[in-house]
């Protein structure tokens, strides 16, 4: 019995006389593409780093006043950045929520805001005795916003 082998001319040959069925999905699915694309809001995400320094004082000469590990600083700081206060300042200072302040409930734009926050570790890998080990060298906060200006100010009074 023989075998029938097709050739790269075979394949392009039932590709073509099957375009239509190629060709009109692929339209569809741009098409459908672009108009989603165009829906969507546009979302802006600023973000600083803030670096943790070691103590810079030797231990002999000076006990350390603070304990703790940089984790549990870090939530600490998370912490002093969410509360509503806080919040409640930055949307004064910026005005995030002028339509919304009136209709919607303060929980509500508190918990919208705190959502748009997000406070991450950075970590590094050390090359040491133990493997895998890694150390918390910095964090960052970021914020989301439709206004890439807005976005780039929250973020940097989240920061300072």
């Amino acid at each position: 019995m023989e075998e029938d082998v097709k050739s790269i001319g075979d394949y392009l040959s039932i590709g073509w006389r099957r375009k239509y069925y190629l060709i009109i999905p692929v339209i569809l699915i741009s098409i459908a593409t672009i108009v989603v694309v165009k829906m969507l809001p546009s979302v802006y995400r600023s973000t600083g780093t803030i670096l943790i320094e070691s103590q810079q004082i030797p231990e002999e000469f000076i006990q350390s006043t603070v304990t703790g590990f940089a984790g549990e600083r870090i939530q600490i700081i998370k912490q002093r950045i969410m509360t509503s206060q806080q919040l409640l300042g930055i949307i004064k200072k910026f005005d995030l929520y002028a339509d919304e302040i009136n209709s919607t409930a303060r929980s509500e734009i508190l918990e919208d805001m705190r959502n748009r926050i997000s406070i991450d570790r950075v970590s590094a890998n050390l090359r040491s005795q133990r493997r895998g080990a890694s150390a918390l060298i910095a964090f960052t906060v970021s914020f989301e916003h439709k206004s890439a200006r807005v976005a780039q100010r929250v973020a940097n009074e989240l920061v300072t």
